[in-house]
């Protein structure tokens, strides 16, 4: 599962503006779409053999 190839791997850092800090979601990574992260980063990953 792509969750469990990333989890732990990446630490998005997104650099809102400070007056949306209060309106955001809480979370490992306020602001990110964890999921669309790690399919950023399936789509971008070495495959062997290529």
């Amino acid at each position: 599962m792509i969750a469990d190839r990333w989890d732990g791997h990446v630490w998005p850092a997104p650099a809102p503006h400070a007056s949306m800090l209060a309106a955001m979601p809480t979370g490992a990574f306020p602001g990110v779409d964890t999921w669309d992260v790690y399919t950023f980063l399936e789509r971008h990953r070495p495959r062997a053999g290529e």
